[in-house]
């Protein structure tokens, strides 16, 4: 499956909407944005306390939310925090997310997007960190669309 090669504009992504936000009524935070964020990306805790950077992906980074507009590395930024429903980037150019499936940050290139869990067991439990929410309408490939903002610990059970 091909991964999205760029991260959207914010006017690409607030077209036909007013806003990246659905329901601005969740708590929001003032951080320090450790690297360039884009409008609409997930971010994660970065590595000083008071700093968010991009999410990558990895299967143990903690989600801290979501930012509405695009900020420089080292600007204070806004993040959305759970309990906001925002606008997320769905990471691939083949595979759609389905309302309802609970998604966690992506490994892709571009930085601070998602994908839906896969809850196939294995052969060993897989403790998933990383946990962004569950899509509240189907978003499409190589897209966005709106999400819950929960970051609740999911395990995949073992076989």
């Amino acid at each position: 499956m091909a991964d999205i090669s760029t991260f959207p504009t914010k006017a690409t992504l607030t077209s036909g909407d007013a806003s990246l936000i659905q329901t601005p009524m969740g708590p929001t935070r003032k951080f320090v944005a450790a690297a360039a964020l884009k409008a609409g990306m997930i971010v994660i805790y970065g590595s000083t306390p008071g700093e968010v950077t991009p999410a990558v992906g990895a299967l143990t980074e903690r989600v801290a939310g979501y930012v509405a507009e695009d900020y420089d590395s080292g600007a204070d930024c806004l993040v959305w925090m759970p309990g906001n429903i925002v606008k997320v980037v769905n990471f691939s150019t083949s595979v759609a997310i389905t309302q309802g499936q609970w998604l966690q940050t992506n490994d892709n290139a571009i930085t601070g997007t998602v994908n839906a869990i896969d809850f196939t067991e294995g052969a060993t439990a897989t403790q998933c960190l990383n946990t962004v929410g569950y899509a509240i309408e189907p978003i499409a490939v190589s897209s966005y669309g709106y999400v819950y903002l929960t970051t609740p610990v999911v395990t995949v059970p073992e076989s």
